[in-house]
């Protein structure tokens, strides 16, 4: 195939050179648009350039050619009280997007909230059913909540009015629903785990509050965090160890968040989790409930799989513990000197049955929980 070659058009010759490949007419011709004219694009990147400053779906291809042909490439043209336009590729036009048409809306919505609400209780119990709350954490889902359940979106704010003095970072409606679903609501949950005073911030990394204040983790913890230069000069031998548990210690909640697990385990857990009684729910650690509890070692750090109270249920599953037969041994009697019972749950008995879950395990696990295994 031979591309022909072009050098800095003007745009009226661009513009001829554009309707000869149908492309006007056809939208679908741009699907292979670069392939078949790769110089006759790099024309239409150059004389377009003004657009890229604009937003990312301004400088499709499409876009582009819509600014040449319909706006004579006047910047001007797609431009609203100093706001760029946005196109819109059904509409294949620029419309304005940056009116307060969006503000309206809202303000129309929130008409339909209600003065009344449900209890706290009932509030977290719907919101934790069925996982409903997963549909609601993200940008702008609390207007869905606002039409799917009025009652229930006046209710997530009822219940976090302690909020409202936080910072906009701090208090978004998906936050709001965190501390219900996850805190039940207590104020004293997001609070510093030191000082049990400052509210933590959020950390979106790993989803979560905090687990230490500003202050506590950089100003008044006695063990300020320091960079690895320190543990070079201080533990010249095995300055990495040192820096390791250090970081371990001190950065636990966000270390653990991104370990792996297996999500056959955690579906155990909720099971074993939702025939506990209120107080043993409120010591029980999970990944995916409230992040893994944490044992320390003067070898490192343990991370518990489930813990309640004094028990402790570690699923080896296949992947994670396939060559670990020794590690285990020594997690096991690690577990046993701090004064904890284990159970383990092997992985193979469960791939032997498709990955089923039997009810005589589930309850294996409660009864050991509440010391009524025989």
């Amino acid at each position: 195939m031979v591309f022909k070659l072009f050098i800095n058009m003007d745009k009226e010759q661009l513009k001829q050179e554009i309707k000869k490949t149908g492309y006007m007419e056809n939208t679908k011709v741009g699907y292979f648009f670069n392939m078949k004219y790769p110089n006759l694009v790099k024309e239409i990147l150059e004389i377009t350039k003004p657009i890229e400053n604009s937003y990312f779906i301004n400088r499709y291809l499409r876009a582009r050619v819509k600014f040449l042909f319909d706006y004579d490439l006047d910047i001007n043209k797609i431009k609203s009280n100093g706001q760029w336009l946005t196109f819109d590729r059904k509409k294949d036009k620029f419309i304005d997007k940056n009116g307060d048409y969006r503000k309206r809306g809202w303000e129309k919505s929130k008409i339909n909230i209600p003065n009344d609400y449900y209890t706290k209780k009932k509030t977290i119990n719907i919101l934790l059913k069925n996982d409903y709350y997963l549909k609601f954490l993200g940008k702008a889902k609390n207007r869905t909540l606002l039409k799917e359940n009025p009652k229930l979106y006046s209710s997530i704010f009822e219940h976090t009015k302690f909020m409202d003095l936080f910072n906009k970072n701090n208090n978004k409606f998906s936050m709001r629903i965190l501390v219900l679903t996850k805190y039940g609501g207590k104020e004293e949950k997001i609070k510093c785990k030191k000082c049990k005073e400052i509210f933590t911030t959020f950390n979106y990394e790993m989803f979560d509050f905090n687990n230490l204040c500003y202050d506590c983790f950089h100003h008044n913890n006695k063990n300020k965090y320091p960079q690895k230069g320190w543990f070079k000069n201080k533990y010249p031998l095995n300055w990495e160890d040192e820096y390791e548990k250090f970081y371990y210690h001190n950065v636990l909640k966000l270390n653990n968040y991104n370990q792996g697990y297996s999500k056959i385990s955690q579906k155990i857990f909720w099971m074993i989790y939702e025939k506990l009684s209120s107080l043993e729910k409120e010591n029980t650690y999970f990944k995916e409930l409230n992040n893994e509890w944490y044992i320390k070692d003067v070898d490192g750090f343990y991370f518990v799989d489930f813990k309640c109270g004094n028990k402790i249920i570690e699923f080896d599953g296949i992947y994670w513990h396939k060559n670990s037969k020794e590690k285990d041994e020594i997690r096991n009697t690690v577990y046993k000197n701090s004064g904890y019972q284990i159970l383990i749950i092997n992985e193979n008995n469960l791939v032997d049955k498709k990955n089923k879950i039997s009810n005589e395990l589930i309850n294996e696990c409660v009864n050991f929980i509440k010391n009524e295994n025989k």
